[in-house]
C-alpha cells in the first residue's frame, strides 16, 4: 500500500511527459553506440556538444524505460553526470553489475530505488554512492535485494549510514528482527517502513519510532501464533502517529479473535489513521468490531479488507466516503486487481471469486447470485495476465477465470480485438508454462475460440501446440486429451498446405511414436527395439518415461484416435513416409501389434496399426524405400 511520502519524484508537465514518453517509446533512433578507449557504450544523439537532459526529465526517462522493461545496464552510461541531471534513480526489474552503477558516485541523490534487481548486492549499491548521498538521502527502496551471508550483520551499519533517511522498503530481503532492532537504533528518522515478506517475526523494536512514524507495512510477516500477533496489536497501538497501516496477510492469522483486537475499538487507537489494510483478516476481527473501528475513525479514507470472509455489504452503506475493497462483485474485483499489483494473492482471490471457487456465506448468496459480469472485467483480467509476470499459481486461477468470463458472456459482446488478444495470451501461456492444470483451461479457452465466427483462429499454431503437450506432459489423460483435439478439431481444418509442412516435420512425427511406444509399451521393450536398431534411428525413446495411467486404466483402448492421426500424417507426402521410416515408425508398431493383437479391447488400434503398416509397405515401394522390418 504505497503512503504519500513514497510517491515518486513530482514530474515534468503533461508536453514534456509526452515527450519522454516518445524517448522512451524509440530509445533506439535517439541514441548510438560509440567506442572511448576500447570501450564500447552507448551515448545520446545530441543536436549538439555539451547539450544535457536536466531534472526531473532525465529521471522520468529512466523510470519510463524501466516501467516499459526495456531499460538494460549498458544503458545506464547514457544517466552519466556529463549528460543528464539526477536527484533520484529508479532500476526496477532488471540485470546489473557492480560496474554499472559507478555512474552513481557522481551524483547526490535524495531517492534511490533498486527493486527487484539482480546481479548486485546491498554492498555493491552503497559501494558506488558518493558521500554526498549519504548525507542527503530521504528515500531507499530495496526491495527484494539479495543480501551476502557474511556480512548479513553488518547491514544496518551500511543502512545506518544513510544519516537522513526517512522512508525504507526492505520487503523480501532477510530482515529478521534482530537486523530490525539495529536498524531503527541507527535511523531514528524513519517516518515511512516497509517490512513486508522479511523473516521480521516480532515488531517490538518499533516502539522507538512511535513519535514520527507515519507508514508502516508488515505484509506477510510471518509472526508467531499467537505471541507474535498480540505483540504486534500491542506495538501498533503505541504507533499513534501512523496515516498508513498495512497489517495484511494470507493464509496465516491468529488462532483465535485475541483480547488484543478489543483495541480496534478505542477511540485513541490510531487516532489519525487514513489509510489501512487488514486483508486476509489476520486477527479475525468480527464485522461488529471493524463498524465499530471506522466508526471511532472519522478520517480514514481506505480499508483494505480483501479476502476477509466477512460479509462487506453493510459497510458499504454504511460509509461511503471510505474506499472498501475486498467485495466480489464487478466493481470490487476491478479493485482488488487495481489495488496493488506485487501481491499475487489479491489477484488469487479476484480470480477465484470470478470463478465462484471463494466459499460464500449465507448473506453473500443473494448478492452473488445477482452478480453480472461484463467484458470490462473479462478485458482487465487478460491486460493483468499481459502485463504481470505472475506465479504458476496466478496464472492457473487467471486462465480459469478467463474461461469462465468468456462462457459467460454473449459473444457479440466481446470486441474482436480483445478476442484476438485472448486468443494469442493463451498461446503465449501455452507456450511458455509447462503445467498441465493450466494447460488444461488454456486449451478450454482455444477450443471455445476456434468456434468463435468472430476472429481467425491460429489452427496451425494450436496443432503444434498439442504435439509439444505430447512431448512435455505424462499424464494420460492430458495426452489422450491433446490427441483427440489433433484428431477431431484442428487435422480436418488445416489447409493442405498446413498439413503438409505438419507432416514433414520430424519432432510431429517422433511425438507419436515416442506416444505410441510409452503407452502400448513396457521400458524392457522399448529396450529390445533400441539394441536391435541402428544407434541413431530411435534416440527419441532413449528417455523412456512410461506414460501416467493414474484413474485410467482403459486409455490404452481409449487412444484408437493416436494411431488414426499418425495413419493421417505418415502418409500424407512421399517425405512424411520416408521421415516416419527413417525414425524407426515399423519397428515401434511392429513391436506394439505383436504385443497387443490378441487383446480383444485393443482390436481398434491392432486393425488400425495394420492398415498402417500395409500403406507404408506399398508407399515404401513408390520411394524406392526397402523395408527390413518384418510384419
Amino acid at each position: 500500500m504505497q503512503s504519500p511520502e513514497d510517491s515518486s519524484t513530482i514530474g515534468p508537465p503533461p508536453l514534456k511527459r509526452q515527450c519522454v514518453r516518445s524517448i522512451a517509446e524509440n530509445l533506439n533512433s535517439v541514441i548510438q553506440k560509440c567506442h572511448d578507449d576500447g570501450e564500447s557504450k552507448f551515448v545520446w544523439r545530441f543536436p549538439y556538444p555539451d547539450c544535457h537532459i536536466a531534472h526531473p526529465e532525465a529521471e522520468t526517462i529512466l523510470e519510463e524505460l524501466g516501467s516499459r522493461k526495456t531499460l538494460r545496464k549498458e544503458h545506464l552510461t547514457l544517466f552519466s553526470r556529463q549528460n543528464v541531471e539526477l536527484n533520484s534513480v529508479s532500476l526496477q526489474d532488471i540485470d546489473l553489475t557492480p560496474q554499472s552503477l559507478s555512474i552513481l558516485k557522481d551524483f547526490t541523490l535524495l531517492k534511490i530505488t533498486a527493486e527487484d534487481v539482480r546481479g548486485i548486492t546491498l554492498k555493491d549499491l552503497t559501494d558506488n554512492l558518493s558521500e554526498d548521498t549519504f548525507r542527503a538521502l530521504q528515500s531507499l527502496n530495496i526491495r527484494k535485494m539479495p543480501f551476502e551471508e557474511e556480512a548479513k550483520l553488518s547491514i544496518p551499519v551500511a543502512l545506518g549510514a544513510f544519516q537522513n533517511l526517512q522512508c525504507l522498503n526492505i520487503s523480501g530481503t532477510e530482515v529478521d528482527s534482530v537486523c530490525l532492532g539495529e536498524l531503527v537504533k541507527r535511523l531514528p528518522r524513519l517516518r515511512n517502513l516497509d517490512i513486508s515478506e522479511t523473516l521480521v517475526d516480532d515488531i517490538s523494536s518499533l516502539i522507538p519510532l512511535k513519535e514520527n512514524l507515519t507508514t508502516l507495512n508488515m505484509h506477510r510477516l510471518p509472526l508467531k501464533i499467537d505471541s507474535g500477533f498480540k505483540t504486534a496489536l500491542s506495538v501498533i497501538a503505541e504507533l499513534k502517529e501512523l496515516r498508513v497501516l498495512d497489517i495484511s496477510n494470507f493464509r496465516h492469522s491468529a488462532s483465535s479473535n485475541l483480547p488484543e483486537t478489543d483495541f480496534f475499538s478505542h477511540t485513541n487507537f490510531l487516532p489519525h489513521l487514513k489509510r489501512l489494510d487488514m486483508s486476509g483478516n489476520p486477527f479475525l476481527l468480527s464485522k461488529t468490531a471493524i463498524l465499530d473501528f471506522m466508526e471511532n475513525h472519522p478520517t480514514l479514507e481506505f480499508l483494505g479488507l480483501i479476502d476477509s470472509g466477512l460479509n462487506l455489504r453493510g459497510l458499504y452503506k454504511s460509509f461511503p466516503a471510505v474506499e472498501i475493497v475486498g467485495g466480489k462483485t464487478e466493481e470490487q474485483l476491478t479493485k482488488v486487481i487495481k489495488h496493488c499489483t506485487t501481491r499475487p494473492c489479491y489477484f488469487v482471490f479476484a480470480f477465484q471469486s470470478i470463478s465462484k471457487k471463494v466459499e460464500l456465506d449465507e448473506f453473500e448468496i443473494e448478492e452473488y447470485d445477482e452478480i453480472c459480469f461484463t467484458t470490462n472485467l473479462l478485458e482487465l483480467v487478460i491486460s493483468t495476465l499481459e502485463k504481470q509476470e505472475l506465479n504458476l499459481e496466478c496464472l492457473t486461477e487467471g486462465m480459469e477465470s478467463t474461461s469462465y468470463l468468456y462462457k459467460c458472456l454473449s459473444f457479440e459482446d466481446i470486441p474482436t480485438e480483445l478476442l484476438n488478444r485472448l486468443m494469442n495470451l493463451t498461446f503465449l501461456v501455452m507456450e511458455k508454462v509447462n503445467d498441465e492444470l493450466l494447460a488444461y483451461w488454456c486449451r478450454d479457452i482455444l477450443v471455445e475460440l476456434k468456434n468463435d465466427e468472430n476472429i481467425v483462429f491460429d489452427n496451425k499454431r494450436f496443432c503444434n501446440i498439442l504435439f509439444y503437450d505430447l512431448n512435455r506432459f505424462l499424464h494420460a489423460d492430458i495426452r489422450l486429451s491433446a490427441i483427440e483435439l489433433l484428431f477431431s478439431t484442428c487435422l480436418p481444418d488445416m489447409t493442405e498446405s498446413d498439413l503438409n509442412e505438419l507432416s514433414k516435420n520430424p519432432f510431429h512425427i517422433e511425438c507419436l511414436l515416442k506416444n505410441a511406444a510409452e503407452i502400448y509399451l513396457d521400458e524392457s521393450e522399448v529396450c529390445e527395439i533400441l539394441t536391435d536398431c541402428d544407434d541413431d534411428k530411435l534416440t527419441y525413446l532413449r528417455n523412456f518415461r512410461k506414460c501416467k495411467l493414474d484413474g485410467f486404466m482403459t486409455v490404452r483402448s481409449n487412444m484408437s484416435n493416436l494411431f488414426k492421426v499418425i495413419k493421417q500424417l505418415l502418409l500424407q507426402t512421399k517425405e512424411a513416409c520416408k521421415t516416419a521410416l527413417d525414425l524407426g515408425v515399423l519397428e515401434v508398431l511392429v513391436k506394439i501389434l505383436e504385443k497387443h493383437e490378441s487383446n480383444v479391447k485393443m482390436a481398434k488400434n491392432t486393425a488400425c496399426i495394420a492398415e498402417i503398416l500395409e500403406s507404408l509397405a506399398e508407399k515404401a515401394i513408390q520411394i524406392g524405400e526397402k523395408i527390413q522390418c518384418r510384419f
